[in-house]
């Protein structure tokens, strides 16, 4: 991506922490509204596959 000319910009710890907070909110949210739009199932178990990563 980056030979391409795409900026890739690293997060801190602590903004990605944050990052994660609110779009795990998010995604609540929108699952709420459009059930559709995103594979529940597949998103929980990608967060208990990358957890003992994010330690």
């Amino acid at each position: 991506m980056e030979a391409a000319g795409v900026t890739m910009i690293r997060l801190s710890k602590e903004e990605l922490k944050k990052w994660e907070e609110e779009f795990s909110m998010n995604i609540s949210d929108i699952h709420r509204a459009f059930p559709n739009a995103f594979d529940m199932n597949m998103y929980q178990n990608i967060q208990k596959l990358v957890a003992p990563m994010r330690k």
